[in-house]
C-alpha cells in the first residue's frame, strides 16, 4: 500500500533565514522517516527554495489551486496527512483569513474522515478575533499533535496546550569555544535602535574586551544595521544581493566566533546559542516574543533595555559578573533545549 503523503507550506518572509530554519528542521523529521512529502512554494524565489536542501521523496508545487487538488484527491484515497508549518499565527476575523481558516479546516475533517492526521509544532498565536479564536480550537481538536513555542499561545486561545522550545533550537552547528572575542549585533528593521544607549552599549563591550559587528540575518534590517556601522564605525555583514544559503553560512560564521549575540530578533539569539553564541536579548517595551519564547525554552539570559531607566548614563549595561553566570549555565541550558525538540519532533511521524 503506498505511503500517505504529508502536505505543507514552506512559504514564509522570503528575506527571513529564521523562518527558513524553522520550516526545515520541521519537514526534515518528515523526510527521515521516508514520509513523501508535497510542499507548496508559492511565490518563494529559488534561492529561498534552494536554502532548504530538500532531498527523498518531494513534490514542490508552487500554484496553490494545483497544490490544493492534489491534497483533495490524496485525501479521498486515503493518502493525505498534514502538517502546518512552524511559527507565528495571528488570529484575524478578516474574510480573505477566516476563509483560508475554514478551507483548511475542510481540508482536515476530510483527512481525517480517510485516516490522516494533521500535526504541527512550533507555533505561536496572538490575536483576540472571537471567530478565528473558535476556528483555532477547533483545529487544536482535530490535530493528533499540537505543539506551542511559547508561553502566551495557552493563554490566547483560552485552554491548555502541549509546549516545546523553538524548533530552531534542535539544530546545533558549533559548540561553545574559549577565546572568542566578538559580539555580533542583529536589530529588526521595524525598531528604531536607540542611537545613545547603543553607543554606551558599544563602549561597554569594548571596555570589556569585545570587538562589536553588525550582522544581517534578515534582508530588510541592513538599512539600520548599515546606518549604525557608518555612525560608529563598526564592520556589518550585510545581506545586499546574497543568496540564502551564502547569507546563512556567513552568519553562522561570524555567530561561531562571537561570545554572545545582541538582539531583539527570536532567531537571531537562536542562531548565536546554536553557534555556540550568549544570547543577550535588546529590549523595547511592550516586546514579548522573545520573552514568552526563549525563556522557557532555553532559560535565563541577559536583557539589555533600549531606553534603560538608569540615572547614570555611565553605568555599564552588562557587567563582567553577568557574562560569567550565564555561561556557566549555557551547556545545561542548550542540551535540555535540544532533548525537549528533538523528543517533540519525534510524536509528529
Amino acid at each position: 500500500m503506498p505511503k500517505k503523503r504529508m502536505f505543507g507550506s514552506i512559504c514564509a518572509q522570503q528575506d527571513n533565514l529564521g523562518d527558513i530554519a524553522i520550516r526545515r528542521l520541521f519537514f526534515e523529521t518528515f523526510a527521515e522517516n521516508k514520509t513523501p512529502l508535497v510542499l507548496l512554494t508559492h511565490r518563494m524565489p529559488q534561492t529561498y527554495i534552494e536554502a532548504f536542501e530538500l532531498s527523498g521523496d518531494v513534490t514542490l508545487v508552487s500554484n496553490p489551486v494545483f497544490f490544493q487538488l492534489n491534497l483533495f484527491f490524496a485525501a479521498i484515497s486515503g493518502r493525505a496527512n498534514l502538517a502546518y508549518a512552524p511559527g507565528p499565527h495571528t488570529l484575524s476575523d478578516a474574510p480573505k483569513a477566516l476563509a483560508k481558516a475554514m478551507l483548511m479546516l475542510v481540508n482536515i475533517l476530510l483527512i481525517k474522515m480517510t485516516g490522516g492526521v494533521v500535526v504541527t509544532a512550533g507555533r505561536a498565536v496572538r490575536g483576540d478575533a472571537p471567530l478565528a479564536k473558535c476556528l483555532e480550537k477547533l483545529l487544536i481538536r482535530l490535530s493528533k499533535a499540537y505543539v506551542v513555542r511559547d508561553t502566551v499561545s495557552a493563554s490566547v486561545v483560552g485552554r491548555p496546550l502541549t509546549f516545546a522550545p523553538d524548533i530552531a533550537l534542535g539544530h546545533m552547528k558549533a559548540a561553545r569555544t574559549e577565546n572568542r572575542g566578538v559580539i555580533a549585533c542583529s536589530f529588526r528593521s521595524d525598531t528604531q535602535v536607540d542611537v545613545d544607549t547603543f553607543e554606551r552599549l558599544v563602549k561597554n563591550l569594548d571596555e570589556l574586551g569585545f570587538k562589536v559587528v553588525l550582522v544581517s540575518q534578515v534582508a530588510r534590517d541592513d538599512s539600520q544595521h548599515l546606518a549604525l556601522a557608518e555612525k560608529f564605525e563598526l564592520r556589518s555583514y550585510l545581506w545586499l544581493s546574497k543568496s540564502h544559503s551564502e547569507q546563512q553560512r556567513i552568519v553562522d560564521e561570524i555567530y561561531s566566533s562571537s561570545y554572545a549575540v545582541v538582539s531583539n530578533r527570536l532567531h537571531g539569539l537562536i542562531f548565536g546559542i546554536n553557534c555556540g553564541a550568549l544570547p543577550v536579548e535588546y529590549r523595547f517595551d511592550g516586546a514579548d516574543k522573545i520573552r514568552s519564547t526563549l525563556a522557557s525554552g532555553f532559560g535565563e539570559y541577559i536583557v539589555v533595555n533600549n531606553m534603560p531607566a538608569s540615572d547614570s548614563p555611565t553605568e555599564p549595561l552588562i557587567l563582567a559578573q553577568d557574562f560569567s553566570l550565564r555561561e556557566s549555565e549555557f551547556e545545561q541550558a542548550i542540551r535540555q533545549a535540544q532533548a525537549s525538540v528533538h523528543k517533540v519532533l519525534s510524536t509528529l511521524n
